[in-house]
């Protein structure tokens, strides 16, 4: 029998993050080839990319801005060098600059200002997060059957 978890930071790793994560990795692969088996990598382009081996990254990082960890705005598909800060580090530069053409501007400064603020969420936030990422996910899932 698995335990729950009983802070909001430990819900959020095991419950809401899986499945934002999988949203956003067929969303990604969806849009960049078409199919919800293979995806191009946002940050450095790589292209085919099995859905198996994509991760949802965030453009400002997820520690220390917590409040921005689950913005649909701050998160695309990567290959696992790029949404590595030892390895694709570097790339931080490139994932902003493709994410305000995408975006926008204002998009990104709503965005950055959110990633100053401290937030505590709360497991019945998650919650509420997991279940929009869960319908979400079924309604992308049914439109590409």
């Amino acid at each position: 029998m698995s335990r729950k978890p009983s802070r909001p930071s430990s819900y959020a790793k095991y419950t809401v993050w899986p499945v934002i994560s999988k949203y956003v990795r067929l969303l990604g692969c969806i849009k960049t080839t078409g199919t919800s088996t293979y995806g191009h990598c946002y940050t450095c382009g790589r292209k085919n990319i099995p859905f198996s081996e994509l991760e949802a990254g965030h453009c400002i990082g997820k520690y220390g801005h917590s409040n921005t960890e689950f913005e649909e705005d701050n998160l695309r598909i990567q290959c696992n060098n790029c949404n590595d800060i030892r390895r694709g580090g570097g790339m931080v530069a490139t994932f902003k600059a493709k994410l305000i053409a995408e975006i926008g501007q204002s998009r990104w400064d709503r965005l950055y200002y959110l990633s100053k603020k401290v937030r505590y969420w709360t497991i019945e936030e998650l919650q509420e997060i997991k279940t929009k990422y869960e319908q979400k996910l079924d309604e992308l899932t049914r439109s590409k059957v």
